[in-house]
């Protein structure tokens, strides 16, 4: 049934968003040591290995630092 409501319900009743807290204000580093952080911390050295053969040289080496 939570799947049939609307995403602004769903995130606050279901998922916990906060909209006081959103959008959260970064520069583009802070945002990519976000993104290396969330690589680190849920992606698997075999599948960053995957990753990286598929993604463009450089976009690779960033992402997958």
């Amino acid at each position: 049934m939570a799947a049939q409501l609307p995403t602004l319900i769903r995130g606050l009743f279901f998922e916990g968003w906060k909209p006081a807290k959103v959008p959260v204000k970064m520069t583009k580093q802070e945002f990519l040591e976000r993104v290396l952080q969330a690589v680190r911390r849920y992606v698997t050295e075999g599948e960053r290995e995957d990753i990286r053969s598929t993604l463009p040289g450089e976009l690779a080496e960033i992402l997958l630092a």
